[in-house]
């Protein structure tokens, strides 16, 4: 069994982000995981899970919320857990400190997924991403301390802002860190959303794409889907 629980919040909301998310809802977060436990405990029980392969916390913005939210989930996910269960968070690089990263590492997480997205400064603003390079770096660096091996860094691709000069800067930065896996992704205007139908926001070029998948794995990650 594979499990995927949503965390709905976020601090601010990207305008290329199509999923079920808010940023002023942060009123009902309480309410929000005392429902979603009673439906986690229903849905287990109604289809008599044994055991739990993998389970995903997306969002939204899984940092965005108190580490200790998740306690109760986790009480209830564990006994279903085994020393192979994948269990993954994601999080941003400005929310997820070193106290909320030991948290969810001593309630059970053994994986992190920092949406990063770039290390340039024009182009996380333009993506509306509110952390910065160093930050990315720093949530990295607290990853390690809180005893996360496994860790993602997700990157956008094939925006305006980006070259083969640029993409390449990207790729050595992720290089100096001590990452496990890298989930790169062209930029897509969905519908919508406030990027939808801003062409000029995208490259759309195959070039680029090829560029990066030949960049990446000569850095060492290995393309598998």
């Amino acid at each position: 069994m594979q499990v995927y629980i949503h965390v709905p919040f976020c601090e601010s909301k990207c305008p290329y982000c199509a999923f079920g998310s808010s940023d002023d809802e942060f009123s009902k977060v309480s309410a929000y995981f005392k429902a979603l436990c009673l439906d986690l405990n229903f849905q287990l029980k109604s289809q008599d899970v044994k055991e739990i392969s993998t389970i995903f916390f997306g969002g939204g913005t899984p940092s965005a919320v108190n580490a200790k939210l998740y306690d109760e989930i986790f009480s209830i996910l564990a006994p279903l857990c085994t020393p192979k269960t994948e269990i993954t968070l994601e999080a941003n690089p400005n929310s997820a400190n070193l106290a909320w990263l030991k948290h969810v590492k001593n309630l059970g997480a053994n994986r992190i997924s920092f949406g990063a997205q770039s290390f340039f400064e024009d182009k996380l603003k333009f993506l509306g991403r509110i952390h910065s390079r160093e930050q990315i770096f720093k949530a990295v660096e607290n990853a390690h301390v809180a005893g996360f091996k496994s860790i993602n860094l997700d990157l956008i691709y094939d925006t305006k802002f980006d070259t083969k000069k640029r993409l390449l800067a990207e790729i050595e930065n992720l290089k100096s860190l001590a990452i496990t896996h890298l989930s790169a992704y062209s930029l897509t205007l969905e519908e919508n959303t406030p990027f939808a139908g801003k062409k000029s926001y995208k490259k759309d070029s195959d070039t680029l794409a090829k560029f990066m998948i030949e960049q990446t794995q000569r850095a060492g990650f290995k393309q598998y889907e």
